[in-house]
């Protein structure tokens, strides 16, 4: 449990660059790997942040400046 209470708080953090250990198959090991499924699904929509402002803002900057001058 106090493993899951230190990755909370990295998470917290913005640290998504782990998974916890699944140690137990009880309650406890469900929560570990629903807390590891979290993490990895916030990975995923960071990406995608990242994607999307990487290839559409240089574009919609484009679309913006021609729009101004138009």
């Amino acid at each position: 449990l106090r493993q899951l209470i230190t990755g909370t708080q990295a998470v917290e953090r913005g640290e998504l660059n782990g998974t916890m250990p699944v140690l137990m198959r009880d309650e406890i090991g469900q929560l570990t790997e629903a807390f590891n499924r979290m993490v990895e699904g916030l990975r995923t929509k960071d990406k995608i942040a990242e994607t999307f402002s990487r290839y559409v803002d240089p574009v919609a900057r484009a679309c913006a400046a021609s729009a101004d001058t138009g």
